[in-house]
């Protein structure tokens, strides 16, 4: 009777290490799935930051291109002003031309007329001619 003890309980204990072991093995076997999940997370995480610094660098380089775009706008209506400032300067120019073409040609009728007049009247003696015109005291 104490045989058949013995051997029960030994057959108790077996089966509690088989048990033990199982569950080692299965243990085992969630701390390779940790492991790789924990691998895998890393290498996800590293994937993460790396799309993360690409559209960092997008966000950079889009700023960029507009702040270079709002640079060409304004550039563009510097210049626009400038042009507009020089077409008025131009169209002053102009109108100060056209008025001294007037006052050239009117100048020249009256030098004109001058020398008609000084070709009809016959010419005065030395010493004859006095400002109020000739007769004048």
């Amino acid at each position: 009777q104490e045989l058949e003890l013995l051997n029960s309980e030994l057959l108790k204990q077996k089966r509690q290490i088989e048990t033990l072991q199982q569950l080692v093995e299965v243990d085992g076997g969630i701390v390779s799935e940790v492991k790789l999940l924990r691998k895998e997370s890393r290498n996800m995480n590293s994937r993460v930051t790396q799309l993360y610094m690409q559209l960092l660098h997008e966000i950079i380089r889009k700023r960029d291109n507009a702040l270079e775009l709002s640079q060409l706008e304004n550039r563009i209506l510097n210049q626009t002003a400038d042009m507009l400032q020089l077409a008025s300067k131009y169209k002053d120019l102009e109108h100060k031309y056209q008025h001294l073409a007037t006052l050239a040609h009117n100048q020249s009728e009256i030098i004109a007329q001058l020398e008609e007049h000084c070709q009809r009247v016959p010419a005065a003696r030395p010493g004859t001619w006095h400002p109020g015109g000739p007769g004048a005291p």
